[in-house]
């Protein structure tokens, strides 16, 4: 019923042009539930931060639907958007440290490798 509840402020939300995709909106109530919150707090809450991440420069995003319109090779693995840390901004690496050290004592040593990707973060993806 929540999960359905969450379908519902997906509505909400896609008034505010964000696009989320069925998977990610089933993906994201379910850790709103989890977390005992709003799924429409929630996901605002992480745009927000995403935007904050964007504004101090330490996530790069391109938008790889201009890049193919100008002819230029796709950057990443997706469609519409690329995103990277930023390998020039000083603020990334110690971001990384950071959510290195948060993850460990979060999840553990075992579970911060299985929640997180063992990607390169400087390349698009």
């Amino acid at each position: 019923m929540e999960i359905s509840n969450a379908l519902r402020q997906r509505k909400i939300i896609m008034r505010k042009n964000i696009d989320l995709s069925d998977e990610a909106v089933k993906a994201l109530s379910i850790q709103a539930i989890e977390n005992g919150t709003n799924f429409k707090n929630y996901v605002e809450a992480k745009m927000d931060f995403r935007k904050t991440l964007k504004y101090l420069r330490i996530v790069q995003t391109v938008s790889n639907e201009e890049r193919h319109k100008k002819g230029l090779k796709r950057l990443g693995r997706g469609y519409f958007n690329a995103h990277r840390f930023n390998p020039y901004n000083p603020l990334s690496y110690i971001a990384l440290i950071i959510i290195l050290i948060v993850g460990i004592l979060m999840f553990g040593f075992y579970g911060f490798w299985k929640e997180t990707t063992t990607l390169n973060p400087f390349r698009w993806d």
